[in-house]
Formats: structure tokens, C-alpha cells, sequence
């Protein structure tokens, strides 16, 4: 039943949201977080936090690894912003 209502949702997306939504589940790494923000049910910061959960965990367990990690976040947050953007109104 989960497949059938996403294939609902899913078909009635514009081609630029499916794009936005293609976009955010890749930065993000998870369609959830990505629907989430398409739908415009998480702002991009939040999609950008929840995404990150992983990530936070293995930094404190190994450490930061300077510039590296500010870069990838600041992507991150760049893509999930766009794909919120382009949603607006779609």
C-alpha cells in the first residue's frame, strides 16, 4: 500500500518538481527527506540537519576533517535550498 500511494503522489508531480525532487533525494540521501522538502513540509536547513544526522555522528566519533566538511555542507544546503525553491508555487 506504501508503493501505491507514493506512485500517486509521484504522478501527479509536475516534471520540475520530480526534477527537485530528484535533485534533494540525491543531496540528501534519502527520498523521505527529499519529498519532505518538496512538499514543503521541512524547510531546507531542516532537510539539510535531518540529512547530516550520519555524518555529525561520524565526525564526533573520528573528527572534522577541515575544509572538507564545510564545503559538503554548504552543497548541501545549496541544493536543498534550490530544490525548495523551485517547488514554490508548483
Amino acid at each position: 500500500q506504501a508503493t501505491q500511494t507514493l506512485r500517486k503522489v509521484l504522478t501527479e508531480f509536475s516534471p520540475l518538481k520530480l526534477a527537485a525532487l530528484e535533485k534533494a533525494t540525491m543531496a540528501a540521501k534519502s527520498l523521505l527527506i527529499g519529498l519532505a522538502l518538496v512538499e514543503h513540509h521541512v524547510s531546507a536547513e531542516d532537510a539539510a540537519m535531518a540529512a547530516q544526522v550520519e555524518s555529525n555522528s561520524q565526525t564526533q566519533l573520528w573528527g572534522h576533517l577541515e575544509n572538507a566538511h564545510d564545503i559538503d555542507n554548504a552543497a548541501l544546503r545549496q541544493i536543498l535550498g534550490a530544490s525548495a525553491c523551485v517547488t514554490i508555487g508548483a
